[in-house]
């Protein structure tokens, strides 16, 4: 079994649903643009304090993996609770994620916070009594990083509700001086274009389509090495990966979805692999029909 990893090898003795199952996980696949996003992830993490911190807008076509990239970074910097010198367990979370809300307004945004910090307060709570609050928890557990991800609802404001969340979110990264992290699609970007203080202040990396060329072949390779079907695919071939890429739509997420729903359907149909003759029979058929009726109601059974 050559063409699969030790520990997804292991589940080629496993019954037909934990395969199943296993196929549908999400996996962590590290490439090239990823690893240079992460080491620049750590690098604003350990910044040292200072009064003009540097910050990160990242920025992708939808489906392009950068939500799933944030999160995989984040479960690197678990929470943790250490032992204080007084004897007592002390939360411990140096990076702080959060999604912007559909409506962007500030009330609601220090909601989103405090939750992810579990601490319930009411929605009637002042604006001055919640930045204190939530910088001061901020700062008692250690938060190094907030990142914002869908920051593009900012836009979904008038200009007076935009400004008056971008300046809050200013306003907290100065107060515990930590590096914001804007993430979004393409449109994200008008979210600081106005500011002239922000724009200056944020490096932008973006996610681009993919497309056939080294990246992506190395890319099939290793995501090949991760479902547990019985045969080789071999899905950096030429024609099968360009057949792929389009599927996809030249998004990695796309990628991913194809990828699983083809591997279920290898498993269903004992062919163990997937193929282009696999995907000429299925290409008539709606995707979500890619995985058999019997199946989802053996599971819900």
């Amino acid at each position: 079994m050559e063409h699969l990893t030790c520990s997804t090898a292991k589940w080629l003795d496993k019954p037909q649903d934990a395969r199943i199952r296993a196929i549908l996980v999400n996996k962590w696949v590290p490439y090239t643009l990823a690893q240079q996003v992460l080491k620049f992830l750590a690098f604003l993490q350990t910044h040292p304090s200072s009064s003009r911190m540097p910050n990160l807008m990242l920025v992708e076509d939808t489906g392009n993996g950068k939500t799933h990239l944030l999160e995989h970074y984040v479960k690197t910097c678990y929470s943790v609770h250490q032992q204080s010198t007084a004897g007592e367990f002390k939360q411990h979370q140096p990076v702080l994620y959060v999604c912007a809300p559909h409506i962007p307004d500030v009330q609601l945004f220090y909601s989103f916070i405090l939750e992810k910090l579990h601490v319930p307060v009411a929605l009637g709570a002042r604006t001055k009594m919640r930045l204190q609050l939530v910088g001061d928890l901020l700062h008692d557990v250690g938060v190094r990083m907030l990142i914002v991800d869908e920051i593009q609802h900012v836009l979904a404001g008038s200009p007076m509700k935009q400004r008056e969340v971008l300046n809050m979110l200013k306003l907290l990264a100065n107060t515990v001086c930590i590096p914001l992290v804007f993430a979004g699609i393409r449109t994200a970007n008008h979210v600081i274009q106005h500011d002239d203080q922000l724009k200056s202040r944020f490096e932008r990396i973006e996610l681009p389509a993919w497309s056939m060329d080294e990246e992506y072949l190395r890319l099939l390779d290793s995501l090949e090495q991760l479902l547990p079907l019985r045969f080789p695919s071999h899905l950096s071939e030429p024609q099968l990966a360009s057949k792929l890429l389009a599927l996809s739509k030249n998004t990695i997420g796309g990628l991913v979805n194809v990828l699983k729903r083809l591997a279920v359907n290898a498993v269903e149909s004992n062919e163990e692999r997937i193929s282009l003759k696999q995907i000429k029979r299925l290409e008539s058929t709606p995707m979500a029909f890619w995985i058999s009726v019997d199946y989802e109601l053996r599971v819900n059974s």
